[in-house]
């Protein structure tokens, strides 16, 4: 039997095994896409095998994340592993491919436009595929810090392709998740970015506000005059901000708190969070702010 007649029968066996639910059945069909990957990879079929390995990747985020992320890197790897000389090959589909030499020297404009394009979209397929892995390793690793990690390349991959709204979209992932370990500062100043940015584009600005709220909320974490000052420069930089309830939800707690005033804090939060529901990891950042309040009052 043939390689490729060899690697389509491993192929089908892994989409055939992928609809069951028992976990024998998923572990043979992920073997089966790796096979086939495998197989590719002898032939050189990189694409091909990336392929593969993406759905081998699927089939084992059901019942082994570990090895699902495993899968996805090498995928990874192949959409961004390939450094390209005059000699090297490039893939453009199943039974073609065509050298950088040949590239440029065709008069095929169609062929040329073809073939940048695919190149071009090689490291958004790979920013794609650094999110999934960072969800895994949020959602079903619980790997905080390893998912900052994937959401940050993928942001960088995004902004190497100029796909400034899938870049943001990591970034305020980042954000959030570093919030959450403790990690205020780098939070705000994410936060703020992604605030700014949203005000010069008429599609996002209305956007803005929520992301200048959570950055000024990071910023009191940090200490009470980051706080102060941040809010100071939303309000002066951003009218849209400064005439909106979040804006004045902060100038309350940001009074409450140099006042010690807990009861103040709270009802000021309940006020709007009886309006607008605030996230949970936002509320879980207010109540770290008003224990600081709590605290300072038992020293006293």
């Amino acid at each position: 039997m043939r390689k490729r007649e060899i690697v389509l029968r491993w192929h089908t066996i892994g989409l055939v095994r992928t609809g069951s639910t028992n976990y024998l059945i998923h572990l043979e069909a992920g073997n089966a896409f790796l096979e086939a990957a495998n197989l590719s990879l002898s032939q050189k079929s990189k694409h091909d095998a990336a392929t593969h390995y993406v759905n081998a990747s699927l089939v084992f985020k059901k019942d082994d994340p570990k090895k699902s992320i495993q899968c996805l890197t090498k995928a990874i790897e192949i959409y961004t592993g390939k450094h390209i000389s005059a000699t090297s090959t490039l893939w453009i589909g199943p039974f073609l491919s065509i050298t950088y030499t040949t590239l440029y020297t065709t008069k095929f404009s169609r062929v040329i436009f073809l073939v940048l394009h695919l190149e071009m979209g090689r490291f958004t397929i790979a920013a794609k595929h650094h999110m999934t892995i960072a969800e895994i390793c949020e959602k079903d690793l619980v790997d905080i810090e390893q998912a900052i990690r994937h959401y940050e390349q993928a942001a960088d991959y995004y902004k190497g392709e100029e796909s400034s709204s899938s870049a943001m979209k990591c970034q305020l992932a980042v954000a959030q998740l570093a919030s959450q370990l403790g990690q205020c500062d780098k939070a705000a100043n994410l936060f703020e970015e992604a605030g700014k940015a949203s005000m010069e584009n008429n599609l996002l600005k209305y956007g803005a506000k929520g992301h200048l709220f959570k950055a000024a909320i990071c910023h009191f974490c940090v200490d009470l005059i980051n706080g102060q000052k941040a809010l100071k420069t939303y309000e002066e930089c951003y009218p849209m901000f400064a005439d909106s309830r979040e804006c004045a939800l902060m100038k309350k707690l940001s009074e409450a708190l140099e006042q010690e005033n807990v009861e103040a804090f709270t009802t000021a939060v309940q006020e709007y969070d009886n309006i607008t529901r605030l996230e949970p990891w936002i509320t879980s950042l207010l109540l770290k702010l008003k224990k600081t309040i709590s605290e300072e009052e038992d020293i006293t």
